[in-house]
């Protein structure tokens, strides 16, 4: 049985800037929420403001399939919270509004995207159906729902506020291996050689691998992947088999592959899932 899995890449996200927030608090800047594309920094806004703006410079056009982001206080929702609008510019003066929906298959319905995803994904689209936009300035305005003045709710904090490339492997049968939590540890030497050594048990990460029958097409969606992941070095969210938004980077730079007939491989590669914490701090 064939199953669609979302790759969303953030290699456009190199370089980008600040160009102008509405407001920030000291300890949380409007640059914690793109760099260094770590989701454990996050941008705090002045809760007394009606609106908050966030404008994303990337110093050149750039092309994306859409954004994600993780709000670490209130739910957003049709109904509840806030909203989050973006527009597009090429010279931050005039600007156009872009349309998204919830899921990469195009449909609106925002399933369980509120409870238990905490990363949440919009895609854009253009009369209705997806599309990419290019532009050079990204402008996102978070809001609450209750008019007049639409104040958005209090500690609004906003982290990974990232645009995305998307990237879909039609995959055949998959083979899940065990997943293994990891504990970082701190080593402190002691006298006489010994060393003592410290566990974070808070901030797990966990290592797992996943194998899939693939054709020359989908195989090449996946090196796709690994080249603008810079191999280890970027992070992208992985839809994983049961539908759970994974933040990932790849374990290794290389791929197991094992050709079992023509256009048919065998692909295992190896993952580790970052932990997201709600705090400032580096993984």
């Amino acid at each position: 049985m064939s199953i669609l899995i979302d790759f969303h890449t953030y290699e456009i996200m190199e370089n980008a800037t600040i160009h102008n927030a509405s407001s920030e608090a000291t300890n949380h800047p409007a640059e914690h929420a793109i760099a260094p594309l770590e989701s454990n920094f996050a941008w705090e806004a002045n809760e007394a403001e009606a609106q908050h703006t966030l404008t994303i410079d990337f110093g050149e056009t750039r092309e994306c399939d859409g954004f994600s982001f993780i709000h670490h206080e209130v739910a957003i929702s049709p109904s509840t919270g806030i909203v989050i609008g973006i527009h597009k510019s090429s010279d931050a003066i005039n600007w156009t509004a872009i349309s998204w929906v919830y899921n990469s298959d195009g449909s609106d319905v925002p399933f369980d995207d509120f409870t238990s995803q905490l990363i949440k994904l919009r895609y854009f689209t253009v009369g209705g159906v997806l599309a990419s936009h290019k532009a050079r300035y990204w402008r996102f305005t978070l809001l609450g729902m209750e008019s007049p003045n639409f104040y958005a709710p209090s500690d609004m904090r906003i982290s990974m506020l990232w645009l995305f490339r998307l990237r879909q492997l039609d995959r055949g049968p998959s083979f899940p291996i065990n997943d293994t939590e990891i504990y970082p540890i701190n080593n402190l030497r002691l006298p006489f050689g010994k060393v003592y050594r410290t566990g974070h048990s808070i901030n797990p990460h966990t290592l797992f691998t996943r194998t899939w029958m693939l054709s020359d097409v989908e195989y090449e969606v996946l090196r796709t992947l690994m080249r603008e992941c810079n191999g280890m070095y970027r992070p992208f969210i992985m839809t994983d088999v049961d539908g759970t938004r994974r933040l990932c980077r790849f374990a290794t730079d290389e791929i197991d592959e094992e050709l079992l007939d023509i256009d048919l491989y065998r692909i295992t590669c190896q993952f580790v899932e970052l932990p997201i914490v709600q705090k400032d701090g580096y993984h």
